[in-house]
C-alpha cells in the first residue's frame, strides 16, 4: 500500500517537474509580448509629447505681427 502511494506521489512530482518549465516558458513569452506593446506605447507617447511641444508657427507669427495687422486678419 505504501509503495503504491509513494509511486503515485513520485508520478505527480515528475509530472509537475516536466510541466513547470513549459508553463514558465509560456509565461515568459507572454511577458515578452507585453514588453513589446509597452515599449511601442511609450514611443508613441514620447512622439505625441514632442509634437505637442513643437511651436505652432502660425501662432508665433501672430504674436510677432503688429496688433492692427492682427485685427485685419480676423
Amino acid at each position: 500500500m505504501l509503495v503504491k502511494e509513494h509511486q503515485a506521489n513520485l508520478a505527480k512530482v515528475k509530472e509537475v517537474l516536466v510541466k513547470a518549465p513549459q508553463d514558465l516558458e509560456k509565461e515568459l513569452q507572454a511577458l515578452a509580448k507585453v514588453a513589446v506593446v509597452l515599449r511601442t506605447a511609450l514611443k508613441t507617447v514620447k512622439n505625441l509629447q514632442a509634437i505637442l511641444h513643437q511651436p505652432n508657427r502660425e501662432h508665433q507669427q501672430l504674436h510677432r505681427e503688429h496688433p492692427l495687422l492682427r485685427l485685419e486678419r480676423l
